[in-house]
């Protein structure tokens, strides 16, 4: 059963895709899904304060809850990511350089044994609403000056475009044995992605009381 939630790629690769959409309409997800697509279930981002090892303070953090459901009919391999971008240019990477105690005070907080943090959830979902993953995607804290971010959620559908570049882009990416190379790219492979904006309510003297109200809930390539 459902149960109710409490509350870039490289950058690079981002610039190609702004690129694309300015030489030329960026493709769009089809009307209906052509591919598998799970279910999510999701309410804003929160701020969370917490102390980790190592540390002299506690830090602020954003956590974002969701839950996913698989009634594709087949069971899916799921491999999530998601990326939090905010109006003053600034992109975070979910999870990324995130110690688990913060992911282990969430998961008191809220009293959810069954919370997974965003790396544990990814592996082959099964289906039914019994096999649902319940999951958390833990953020630094971003510019205070931020007024809006948007929350791009991929690995959610199988849809996949293959988009070509106007002129061949020089990246850096990682190879099989993790050594990090220059590569250049005629095209680029775009995914079928949720992207969701919220506003902050950026007049909170505290920042731990910030909220966020959603703007925009849609489907991009990306």
């Amino acid at each position: 059963m459902k149960r109710t939630i409490v509350a870039m790629s490289l950058l690079a690769m981002l610039v190609a895709v702004v690129t694309v959409s300015h030489v030329s309409a960026a493709p769009e997800p089809s009307a209906a899904a052509i591919d598998w697509q799970l279910e999510i279930d999701f309410k804003a981002p929160l701020p969370f304060m917490c102390k980790v090892p190592g540390d002299t303070e506690a830090k602020l953090y954003w956590f974002f809850l969701f839950e996913v459901t698989n009634k594709t009919g087949e069971d899916q391999e799921f491999s999530p990511t998601i990326d939090l971008f905010t109006d003053t240019g600034e992109l975070i990477h979910s999870n990324r350089g995130i110690n688990v105690a913060v992911y282990q005070g969430i998961k008191k907080l809220l009293g959810e044994p069954l919370l997974q943090n965003l790396p544990q959830a990814c592996g082959k979902i099964l289906q039914g609403a019994d096999n649902a993953k319940y999951i958390v995607a833990i953020f630094k804290d971003f510019d205070p000056k931020a007024g809006e971010m948007d929350l791009f959620i991929s690995g959610l559908s199988g849809e996949v475009v293959t988009v070509k570049l106007p002129k061949p882009i020089v990246v850096e990416e990682p190879n099989e044995e993790g050594d990090i190379r220059k590569v250049t790219k005629t095209e680029m492979q775009m995914s079928k992605t949720l992207q969701v904006k919220y506003a902050l309510n950026t007049e909170a003297a505290d920042r731990t009381l910030t909220t966020c109200k959603q703007l925009i809930k849609k489907w991009i390539m990306r």
